[in-house]
């Protein structure tokens, strides 16, 4: 029996715009958790990212954020894990991705942010729906510095949303070099750098445990990188069939595309009518 449905946003629940939420994934989600069974999203993204489709979805239980370095408690309002980078670490890493020309985006105590001089490379170098695009420029913060607004703070993540393919070996290899760093990737032409430790398979795992859950009762949903220990760790759980190959390798079985209404059919399939 299932009692936990944990889904990945972009590119497994969000179709092509990023922003859409299908009416018939809404429709399954939404009568799984009419049923009892808590729904969780699980992203890459920051709360101020996620916000929008917890009210759009208005069954959202909890949310695992920035690839599971924060968890938060959509209901009662609260953090229930938070996580982060030190100062010392994300300086360190702020200059390396300077000197490698890579794009970034920085997210703390579930804000977004950006420096102003990077804002063009942004656009120019990833694809935004106009949907998306409007999101965007609404909940992300723009800076002079992000040294000077972090200051003090924890980094939930470092999203590099466009690293070329030539720099991308190795800055993992320099990365690699630097100790208590998880390096994902949630899509193919980024770069996502949280601490260690702070993946969405552990995230989960603690949250369930807080629960009184089982993995076993578990329905798992992801598409990239940053969801294969997830996927790996739920007792049921499938990859996009548009998912990368590694989170592919870690499901149990896989679902339709998120353009195909992927997370609604098997709600619909394994949890409203598994007798069918």
């Amino acid at each position: 029996m299932i009692r936990l449905i944990a889904t990945d946003m972009d590119g497994t629940l969000l179709e092509r715009d990023h922003v859409t939420i299908s009416p018939r994934s809404c429709a399954a989600l939404r009568a799984a958790s009419e049923r009892g069974v808590h729904i969780v999203l699980a992203s890459g993204r920051p709360w101020c990212f996620v916000r929008d489709s917890v009210e759009k979805l208005g069954c959202v239980d909890y949310t695992i954020l920035c690839n599971g370095t924060s968890t938060r408690a959509v209901a009662e309002d609260v953090w229930l894990d938070r996580n982060g980078l030190e100062e010392p670490v994300w300086r360190r890493l702020f200059g390396m991705l300077r000197r490698a020309g890579v794009p970034f985006l920085t997210y703390s105590d579930g804000e977004a942010y950006l420096e102003r001089a990077v804002l063009a490379e942004m656009g120019q170098h990833f694809c935004l729906s106009p949907e998306f695009q409007r999101t965007a420029e609404r909940v992300i913060t723009l800076v002079d510095s992000l040294e000077e607004i972090l200051a003090g703070r924890r980094v939930e993540k470092i999203d590099n949303f466009f690293v070329p393919e030539a720099v991308r070996a190795p800055l993992r290899e320099e990365l690699a070099s630097i100790p208590g760093l998880y390096v994902t990737s949630g899509l193919s032409h980024n770069l996502e750098i949280s601490s260690a430790g702070a993946d969405k398979g552990r995230a989960l795992a603690q949250l369930c445990a807080r629960l009184g859950i089982a993995r076993e009762e578990v329905m798992a949903f992801g598409d990239g990188g940053n969801d294969v220990e997830m996927l790996r760790w739920a007792g049921c759980s499938f990859a996009m069939e548009n998912g990368m190959d590694c989170a592919r390798e870690a499901a149990g079985q896989i679902a339709p595309s998120n353009q195909e209404d992927g997370v609604g059919r098997m709600v619909e399939r394994y949890v409203l009518h598994p007798e069918a």
